[in-house]
Formats: C-alpha cells, structure tokens, sequence
C-alpha cells in the first residue's frame, strides 16, 4: 500500500490502515529521539472495513520506512497480507557517510502484528505498538553480507588450457542519507 501523490484519498482495510499508522508513529518517534526518516507521502485514508464513512485521516502512506538513528541506517517494510513475512534491514554507516547495499532483509523481527490491528486501534495502541517494533529493532543484530561474484575465464599455468573462477565483487557501498 501507499499513496501515489500527497493526500491522495485512500480506502484501505483495517490491517493497512492501521499498519501505517504505527509506522507513521514509529517516524515521529524517530523524530522525537533526533533521527532522521525519509521523507514520505502523507494520504488521506478511512478504514474501510470498520468506518466506511468516517472523516478521512491523514496518515503515513507508504508500507516501507527509512530512517536513521543513531548512526545506523534502518529500513523496515510490511507486506499488504498480514500473514506473510516482513523486511527489515539494518547497517552501520561509515564516516564518509556510507552504508553498505549488499546486505540480506532479515525477516526474523519479533512479533509485532497483534489481533487490534485488524480491527479499530486508538492511537495510544498504535503508539506502543510503534514503540515497541522500534525498540525491536534497535535491539536487532545488524544485517548479514552477501558477495556478489562474476565468473572469469584463467589460463592455466601448467598446461597452456583454461579454468572457470569465481571473483568476488567488491563490496557496494551507497549514500545512506537522501538528501
């Protein structure tokens, strides 16, 4: 789920709205400790399953979040059916201001997806809900490497023929911040 322009009108079902209304609390959290978080489009969506004509709420319209605390870059995303896994990585970032790409989304944060979310949530269950997937990922161990290799034809030395190895790449490290 997420909005294709800002305030873009959204009819979304309780699992959706109320997801994105823990991570847009999980951004003012962020704020609230000094942290920096992508900047992000902002819609205007109703819970369609529980309040169909309520007055819409402006809400945090992207499933994903990007932010950074601390000196670690974070990113976390939510699938749009509740029951399957969610992504979220975390890295370190260099002093020149760099993260490293190659890093594998570990899906193993803990539970965060309780039975409110799929009905009416108040904003002070959104809230501790948002507190409390943050903290879990703080409390995270920093995502794991991978080497990405390209295979490259070597003559051999001893017989005038040729071998097949693999090279590693080098690692890719990208700009952490988006500004």
């Amino acid at each position: 789920m997420f909005g294709m322009k800002e305030n873009e009108r959204l009819y979304l079902t309780a699992w959706e709205y109320n997801a994105a209304r823990v991570l847009g609390y999980v951004a003012e959290i962020v704020q609230e400790k000094g942290g920096e978080v992508k900047p992000w489009r902002h819609v205007m969506a109703n819970n369609r399953t529980y309040e169909p004509d309520a007055e819409p709420r402006q809400i945090y319209g992207q499933s994903w979040i990007t932010f950074i605390l601390d000196g670690i870059y974070y990113s976390f995303e939510y699938p749009d059916n509740p029951f399957f896994e969610d992504h979220f990585t975390k890295a370190k970032i260099r002093e020149d201001g760099k993260r490293l790409r190659n890093l594998y989304a570990d899906t193993k944060i803990p539970a965060w997806k309780y039975d409110c979310l799929f009905r009416i949530a108040d904003d002070e269950k959104c809230r501790l809900i948002a507190e409390e997937l943050l903290q879990n990922m703080i409390d995270a161990n920093f995502s794991q490497s991978y080497h990405e290799t390209h295979k490259r034809k070597v003559s051999n030395l001893y017989d005038g023929k040729w071998h097949w190895e693999y090279i590693r790449k080098p690692d890719e490290w990208v700009k952490a911040r988006w500004d």
